[in-house]
């Protein structure tokens, strides 16, 4: 959602403590797709080119000696027949993910340490029949955390997600940095999915988001991933509205989603990359950066190729990078009310979440553009999270009490038919944030389960085995930290 950038991470001076890892060059771009790669997986591929080269030497060399001599001809072959298993060596180390790896880091130590091999593709996935419900906050999971397990509920997120800007920071080493990082997830367990919401707040293009700053992210990750935890990063979300120096521009937020993919999988291995627009039926949300008529971005947006930006277009097409280079799916998906203003407090009905997914009117079912669920998770295959989700409480308003609306909400996405309905949602970020909401005439509005003891003993009941029969959740398939 359309939110205040978070709190925590202020930019810090320009110190130039990361020079440019990756090299560049001046070469024209089909929306990113013609990335230079990293220096030294080009060596890696340079040197897999000579031993290919030297290998067809000495095979000629075989066949001259041959003439002579049969026994010289078995040792030479010796030598040539153990080559590809070089070659293979030399691809795996490019890829990095073979341990143990050397890293140096900025400053002058240099340490070998072994790095986790992905097992399954995504490299970041709860095990089959398993779901992550987890926490978004815009500060810190110390207060969350403390409230969700004092007591001993048994009820540690294992996933938490934060909000990071991409810029400079003040360290010489990418281990500082993870430091730094770490340090917003307190009382989180040492196995934990940490996410991070990537905002590139000077803009996307090559000289506002240089690859620097994209590398120095990836390098501090790598180091998370070598500590155990894993690694979700969402990067441009809510590119589909207006409200981010980020939106409306598809044609350079490609290149940047492919340009920043492509930097971290050739460093972090575990690692994945989650694609997340804004997810509703009221698209287009509003009129801010309407791309000018004609343009290439206005071609990519302008699906029912009308002239305008209207709710016949595809709300996500025209920011699809390729399925090659997306892990996961996700959506910013709130819950307000039935229509505007939403200046009371209502429970979701039993269809709101199903018609949001499929690309539904949630009034009236009526279909009224592509299912997101059908297109991103069914047809390309790829898990979906919740990547911010939740129902605000409005502490003025009339209607239902805040354990009636939030219970109904979460009872709604995680119930039996629900999740058989939707077999690839597979992770839940609760927005759990309390605010002033400027769209809202300045409002005091809460997100969250824990700041109301109520709602989260609530809570608590419907996810603990054994559970609540009225929730109809099946509690076995949540892993806690």
């Amino acid at each position: 959602m359309e939110q205040h950038l978070p709190r925590y991470d202020v930019p810090l001076e320009q110190s130039g403590s990361y020079k440019q890892i990756l090299e560049r060059e001046d070469v024209p771009k089909d929306h990113g797709r013609d990335l230079k790669r990293p220096k030294a997986v080009r060596w890696g591929t340079l040197g897999v080119v000579l031993l290919l080269v030297i290998g067809a030497v000495v095979a000629t060399v075989v066949v001259l000696l041959g003439k002579n001599s049969s026994a010289s001809s078995s040792t030479v072959q010796g030598v040539v027949a153990s080559s590809p298993v070089v070659v293979a060596s030399s691809s795996a180390i490019s890829t990095t993910t073979t341990a143990p790896i050397t890293t140096t880091t900025r400053a002058t130590t240099t340490t070998t340490r072994r790095v986790p091999t992905p097992s399954t593709s995504p490299a970041v996935l709860p095990a089959t029949g398993k779901f992550w419900f987890g926490i978004a906050v815009d500060n810190s999971t110390d207060v969350s955390v403390q409230q969700w397990t004092a007591g001993g509920t048994g009820v540690r997120p294992l996933l938490a997600h934060i909000y990071f800007y991409l810029q400079p920071y003040n360290f010489t080493t990418p281990v500082q940095l993870a430091d730094y990082m770490i340090s917003f997830f307190g009382g989180m367990s040492d196995n934990s999915v940490l996410m991070f919401t990537v905002q590139a707040v000077n803009g996307i293009s090559e000289a506002e988001a240089p690859d620097s700053q994209i590398q120095a992210l990836a390098d501090a990750w790598r180091e998370l991933n070598i500590r155990g935890y894993k690694i979700l990063v969402r990067v441009g979300h809510e590119m589909n509205g207006g409200w981010y120096p980020w939106g409306r521009i598809p044609t350079l937020f490609q290149e940047f989603w492919i340009r920043f993919t492509t930097i971290v999988r050739a460093t972090a291995p575990i690692t994945s990359m989650v694609w997340s627009p804004t997810i509703s039926d009221s698209y287009p949300y509003d009129q801010r950066k309407i791309p000018a008529a004609g343009s290439p971005d206005m071609a990519f947006l302008d699906t029912n190729q009308n002239g305008e930006l209207d709710g016949g277009d595809d709300p996500y097409s025209g920011y699809w990078p390729g399925d090659e280079w997306v892990d996961w799916v996700g959506g910013s998906i709130y819950y307000y009310g039935p229509s505007f203003p939403y200046n009371d407090n209502f429970v979701p009905d039993g269809h709101w979440l199903e018609r949001t997914l499929t690309g539904r009117v949630t009034l009236t079912g009526e279909q009224r553009g592509p299912s997101f669920y059908d297109v991103y998770c069914v047809q390309k295959k790829k898990p979906f999270i919740y990547a911010e989700t939740a129902v605000y409480h409005w502490p003025n308003g009339t209607g239902v009490d805040e354990v009636a609306q939030k219970q109904a909400f979460w009872r709604l996405a995680l119930n039996r038919t629900t999740i058989a309905q939707f077999p690839m949602v597979r992770a839940l970020a609760w927005f759990e944030v309390a605010k002033i909401e400027e769209a809202w005439a300045n409002q005091f509005l809460d997100f969250t389960i824990g700041n109301n003891p109520d709602v989260l003993q609530a809570f608590l009941g419907d996810v603990k085995a054994p559970g609540n029969t009225a929730a109809n959740i099946d509690t076995s398939i949540f892993v806690w930290g």
